[in-house]
């Protein structure tokens, strides 16, 4: 299987979204592997400071209006995001090392002897009961079980602060306890096998009601 640079951006928690287009955009950024004006860097460093902006608002206003204009910004850049994925993969033409040099998150052939891939298709919402959330993922070939991890608690840098891993065999209707009302919530999960394990997915946030 050709490796490829993923379009996987659109699960992001909001500030990895951030984080991440900047690597990209530094990458690309005079990289002879690349042909600039196809990129369109300029349009991408723009989008990415709109959305930026709007995201600090959203977080200090908390508003459902600042809300749905960050969630425009944000699904602006995610369009940007994906043509400019395919831009590379066209460019780059399953050369790794090129792939490799963009920032993107590469794709890694996979087999029974390996390590599963990583878990996608996360879903965080409503747990069956009061102080409870459920994670749904999509399954994972060659997984022989799964951990997952939550927190409230973000750290001075503005990422999560991990607790304890819990495991499951199942992808679907793991419950998240305990949990506190208006409090946003990351996730993160990973596959497991006899060969090792994932790498963790991207986190996805939610608010627990």
């Amino acid at each position: 299987m050709a490796r490829q640079a993923l379009n996987n951006f659109k699960k992001m928690a909001d500030e990895l979204l951030a984080t991440k287009t900047h690597t990209i955009i530094n990458a690309l950024t005079g990289n002879a592997n690349y042909d600039p004006a196809v990129l369109d860097l300029t349009s991408g460093t723009t989008l990415l400071a709109d959305f930026e902006t709007k995201l600090s608002a959203a977080r200090r206003k908390g508003s459902p209006l600042e809300t749905s204009i960050k969630n425009e910004s944000r699904q602006t850049l995610e369009e940007w995001l994906r043509v400019l994925t395919f831009q590379v993969n066209i460019q780059a033409g399953s050369s790794l090392p090129v792939l490799l040099s963009s920032g993107f998150d590469i794709s890694t052939p996979r087999s029974a002897g390996l390590p599963p891939e990583t878990p996608s298709g996360l879903k965080l919402g409503d747990g069956r009961q009061r102080g409870q959330m459920r994670l749904d993922f999509n399954p994972v070939v060659f997984a022989t079980g799964y951990e997952y991890r939550f927190t409230a608690e973000v750290g001075p840098d503005g990422q999560p602060v991990w607790g304890d891993r819990l495991y499951t065999t199942s992808s679907r209707n793991n419950v998240l306890t305990p949990v506190t009302a208006t409090k946003i919530y990351f996730a993160q999960v990973r596959a497991i096998n006899t060969h090792g394990a994932s790498d963790w997915s991207y986190t996805l946030d939610c608010v627990a009601r």
